[in-house]
């Protein structure tokens, strides 16, 4: 899981000729990242603790991949003046939007977007 996160920082935030690692296939979702964007909706509506849970965990996994990046010397991507409310709200949309997609596929489109304002 971690070489397949740091494949992804380094597809996402680094340049060609600074390549690092191989590109690696996506590594295996775990825990919230597996589970259907249905269920993260459904969250939202009808479970308070699944959605605190769900809302910490993206956080936590953008936040560490922000960590990711620094330890590599990479472009910073999270800025300390991101709005947390802002970043669920944009996995609420991706997951509105895209219902059978996993959690993790929106929490990757998620750092994507906030790669590509820099």
């Amino acid at each position: 899981m971690i070489l397949g996160l740091l494949a992804m920082v380094q597809a996402t935030v680094m340049p060609a000729p600074h390549v690092i690692l191989p590109i690696l296939p996506p590594s295996p979702r775990l825990g919230v990242a597996a589970q259907t964007c249905r269920a993260w909706t459904r969250n939202k509506r009808r479970s308070p603790a699944g959605r605190r849970a769900d809302r910490e965990w993206l956080l936590g996994f953008i936040e560490g991949i922000g960590f990711t990046t620094a330890a590599l010397s990479a472009p910073v991507i999270l800025r300390s003046s991101d709005d947390p409310e802002a970043l669920i709200g944009f996995v609420d949309a991706h997951c509105a939007a895209t219902p059978d997609a996993k959690v993790g596929e929106a929490a990757g489109a998620l750092w994507i977007s906030l790669a590509e304002r820099r």
